[in-house]
């Protein structure tokens, strides 16, 4: 998933499922539609204080402070959620929190996505060395880690996005390459493939998505002193992707059938005062989500459920507060429950 994205988790309960029964004189029990519910996490700031925050049904739970969440998955009534707290990766099952195991000598240590698949949890993330500050991408199956190789040339390695298919777990990054640039990383069950690479141009926010054989990735390109690009690829093979004139990047990815999402933001205004502009792409075709004055906004999440496309993100400006958001088609979706937050971001949705 992410991308699919940033705790340790107190005071959670998972939602429920919530099912009934009707009885009629001449048929059995007869059960009604499932409702779904709509789950987000993000955070807030309040007095100098980060505090992380769940969203069901668009009422938020504030439970922990100082941490991050990165990335959700919802596996039956369990809920999951990766990300960082105290400069330690963790990951949270309903209420129970899990530090991450990873050697002592790395400091800085975080988990950028998750995924279940039966009973493994998947995570994938970065660990920053205490002394030399070098990252190295790494993975964990069921908090054993693993060190993941970005191959020859390296300087630093991210691991962002994983899925898993079958008994095939994938993971989606960068690396930075010696001397300057950077190459997008496809990892399949541990072994290392380069999408792209260049000494002289950086990608970054990788995202991938696992739809039944085919693999994508998208990233953004950009090549000083020319803007950020959105870049695809569908089973190692790249996809065309209308550029954006002033700037585009993308923040998450999700494959409903044979329609690709895109989610992030794109530029808008002069080439001297640009706004960032939340949105998604759907097959390449944008679709705005809003704008705000000298707007900072970016949508961090998507999910496609049957014809509703539900996006999570931050809108606010450069002058003035960024506040946690969902759109559902693309119509800001109410959110109660949370305090009054100076500075706030959804990180994650997830629909079950």
């Amino acid at each position: 998933m992410k991308n699919w994205v940033l705790l340790c988790l107190c005071g959670f309960v998972a939602g429920s499922l919530f099912t009934s029964c009707n009885k009629s004189d001449d048929a059995g029990d007869i059960q009604p539609p499932h409702v779904k519910a709509v789950y987000a996490a993000g955070y807030y700031t309040l007095s100098g204080k980060t505090y992380t925050a769940l969203w069901k049904d668009g009422r938020a739970t504030v439970f922990d402070s100082s941490a991050v969440p990165m990335d959700m998955f919802v596996n039956g009534n369990d809920l999951y959620i990766s990300g960082i707290k105290n400069s330690k990766a963790c990951y949270w099952k309903n209420s129970t929190a899990t530090q991450l195991s990873t050697d002592p000598a790395y400091g800085y240590v975080i988990a950028n996505s998750i995924v279940v698949s039966g009973s493994d949890v998947h995570i994938a993330g970065m660990a920053e060395e205490a002394t030399t500050y070098r990252k190295q991408a790494i993975y964990w199956k069921n908090n054993a880690p693993q060190m993941l190789n970005a191959g020859s040339n390296t300087e630093n390695s991210y691991a962002l996005s994983i899925a898993a298919s079958g008994a095939d777990v994938y993971i989606a990054g960068y690396k930075t390459i010696i001397g300057g640039g950077t190459a997008v990383v496809l990892w399949k069950n541990g072994t290392a493939t380069e999408l792209i690479s260049s000494p002289s141009v950086d990608y970054g926010n990788i995202n991938l998505f696992v739809s039944g054989t085919d693999v994508y990735v998208t990233c953004y390109e950009y090549n000083f002193p020319a803007t950020e690009q959105i870049r695809l690829w569908k089973n190692g093979t790249p996809v065309t992707f209308p550029s954006s004139p002033l700037g585009a990047a993308p923040y998450c990815l999700f494959v409903n059938g044979s329609d690709v999402y895109i989610g992030g933001f794109e530029r808008e205004g002069t080439v001297f005062s640009t706004n960032t502009v939340p949105k998604y792409w759907k097959n390449g075709v944008a679709v705005s989500l809003g704008d705000s004055p000298n707007g900072v906004d970016i949508v961090h999440s998507i999910y496609v459920d049957g014809t509703d496309v539900y996006a999570g993100g931050t809108i606010g400006s450069v002058t003035s507060a960024s506040n946690p958001v969902i759109w559902k088609n693309a119509v800001p979706y109410p959110l109660t429950g949370a305090v009054t937050n100076p500075y706030g971001e959804i990180m994650t949705v997830f629909v079950k």
